[in-house]
């Protein structure tokens, strides 16, 4: 049987000769939170070298000012190394400078004067706002910062071309959003039951997109997620020639009708549901990318699962719909004056068992499938008396599995079978129950990364898959890998800071989707925010109707609820852009209410 791989086991493994020189060819992406009206999309528009592409020359007789600028906007293009950027620098300066070092993705980008101008040499000092960076593997951070260099430019065969300068790219903002796209990669969660997105940003060609993403998915995940996550492409996994169309013509392969078929070897012992997470692996990310199945997936020639010979869709891999949420069948509920109760159009009614019976609920959670709720109440009607965290069956009695004078609000994990929760501030707590027993065990989770982040953890929400994980820290979003480096024993690594222009404003989150969270402000002009998880989008969401301070949020891919000095209210992602407003949830406005949605 072909046994799933941890990703750090095969990241040294390649691909065949032609689609290795394909993942060679993708650049870095970089850490940066970008405009909220700059959309970044899903697919890439550099082709690869191999493709011929004329490449257009310095302007003749240009000054050395504006040619440092046109060589800045020349540098957001990454075809053949950067090969439009080229023609501005001397061929000295051409065979020394690495473009690959680093990529850093500016906010602005000053051009100054430095020294004193001769007939034949200038300088200047290149000064920008860095708002990201890209990393090898595709991933972008987002940093503050000012970058500093400077570049030499002398008369070379009677024109200006840079002489000297530092090696690495950097590009403004609205350059590297004409010249780069994101998609998701989708990897497998540690129960290989779940898909996990690996959000990375990439230049390819249209036509080039197929063979990008495979080498993705084949090479494995970003350094960042890999801690987390496992994948059906085991070391023996690799393609057996080219990708091509559905009728075995090699162009236009991705781009408009005609579907996609791609051969694999290594696959000989894989399990039917094996190959079926291998399927799901390869449908999603191709389809989030806009690439038109069906999709031929075969092993050794012969198909992959014989019933899916006509090709795969998203039909027959919907069970592992990574944007999939129960908030319909487990419906709206919510904390009311410090009871729990599940709303509808017309009531709200207190929930069966002790989470409807106590009345000084300040938090609760319910689980994925509705079967659990966990809640966080004062232990007495005393102001000063400690919190307890209490977990069990909806409808049934709850049992106190840890106390504090600080918890924040449960987040449960896939299962019904294990929530977290913080404690004082700082210990990460995980709550599972025995299968066998129903009995409780409380473990701490090592969080050792987030020590040098200062602060107080005040909210932490895991995502859908349960391998990443949402936290405010000092009013800071960060998002974090959940590892479970051995059976039953978690940790918390590559802490990221998301949404730096939110500075240290923020007071609840939650995932709306795989890849972003909505973020509630303790400012009044902009008290809500999406956020994309890696920190490349802040979306100022409207704030018509609210009436801040905002105080609470919960979300799910289809509607968006948050808690304003009135009530609740809600806004739904599929509302026309120009008529999105939040819409008043009657049962819930005037009165205490913070909304609770699965997870």
């Amino acid at each position: 049987m072909m046994s799933e791989q941890r990703p750090s086991a095969r990241r040294a493994q390649r691909t065949l000769g032609w689609l290795a020189l394909a993942a060679a060819t993708m650049l870095v992406a970089a850490c940066t939170t970008l405009p909220t009206d700059s959309q970044p999309r899903a697919i890439g528009t550099i082709p690869q070298e191999s493709i011929a592409t004329s490449v257009p020359e310095p302007t003749p007789g240009i000054d050395a000012f504006p040619l440092v600028r046109e060589f800045l906007r020349a540098s957001a293009d990454p075809r053949g190394r950067h090969a439009a950027a080229r023609k501005f620098l001397t061929p000295s300066a051409d065979s020394q400078w690495n473009d690959n070092a680093n990529i850093v993705i500016a906010n602005r980008i000053d051009v100054l004067s430095e020294g004193l101008r001769t007939a034949d040499t200038a300088t200047f000092a290149i000064r920008a706002e860095k708002v990201g960076q890209l990393s090898a593997d595709g991933v972008f951070t987002a940093e503050e910062g000012t970058v500093e260099s400077q570049v030499t430019v002398v008369m070379s065969e009677g024109e200006w071309r840079i002489e000297e300068l530092d090696n690495g790219v950097v590009i403004e903002r609205p350059h590297f959003l004409t010249s780069y796209e994101r998609f998701s990669v989708y990897f497998l969660d540690g129960s290989g039951e779940h898909l996990v997105p690996d959000l990375r940003w990439a230049a390819v060609a249209e036509d080039q997109k197929v063979s990008q993403l495979m080498a993705m998915l084949i090479d494995g995940p970003s350094s960042r997620l890999a801690p987390g996550v496992r994948t059906r492409f085991s070391g023996d996994v690799r393609l057996r020639g080219p990708i091509t169309k559905a009728d075995g013509r090699a162009s236009q392969v991705g781009v408009g009708l005609g579907g996609v078929r791609m051969d694999f070897q290594g696959l000989g012992s894989a399990s039917l549901e094996e190959r079926r997470r291998l399927a799901a692996q390869i449908v999603w990310t191709l389809d989030s990318a806009g690439i038109p199945g069906p999709y031929l997936i075969e092993a050794d020639g012969a198909p992959l699962v014989e019933e899916q010979a006509s090709g795969w869709g998203l039909q027959d891999v919907a069970a592992m719909d990574p944007a999939s949420s129960t908030a319909t069948e487990v419906g709206l509920h919510a904390v009311v004056e410090g009871r729990v109760v599940a709303v509808t159009d017309s009531s709200i009614t207190p929930v069966p068992g002790t989470a409807g019976a106590l009345d000084s609920v300040e938090s609760a959670a319910i689980s994925h499938d509705g079967r659990s709720v966990a809640l966080v109440a004062r232990s007495d009607q005393s102001d000063e008396a400690p919190y307890q965290l209490l977990i069990g069956d909806y409808g049934g009695a709850l049992s106190v599995v840890g106390e504090g004078m600080s918890i924040t609000r449960p987040t449960w994990s896939t299962s019904a079978d294990a929530a977290w929760a913080v404690i004082e501030g700082e210990t990460v707590t995980r709550v599972a129950r025995d299968a066998g027993t129903s009995t409780f065990s409380t473990t701490t989770v090592e969080s050792g990364a987030l020590s040098a982040l200062q602060g107080q953890i005040t909210s932490l929400r895991l995502a859908s898959d349960g391998t990443r994980v949402a936290l405010i820290i000092g009013g800071r979003v960060h998002v974090a890998v959940v590892a479970e480096p051995r059976a039953d024993e978690f940790t918390l690594v590559n802490p990221q800071p998301v949404a730096l222009n939110l500075t240290d404003t923020a007071v609840a989150l939650d995932w709306g989707t795989p890849d972003a969270l909505l973020v509630v402000r303790g400012v009044a002009d902009a008290p809500v925010a999406r956020v994309s998880a890696d920190g490349s989008r802040v979306e100022q969401l409207p704030r018509s109707n609210l009436s801040p301070p905002v105080t609470a949020v919960d979300a799910s891919p289809t509607t968006e609820y948050v808690t304003d000095s009135r009530g609740v209210l809600r806004l739904g992602r599929d509302e026309p852009q120009g008529e999105r407003f939040w819409r008043e949830v009657t049962r819930l406005m005037g009165t205490d209410a913070k909304p609770i949605l699965p997870g």
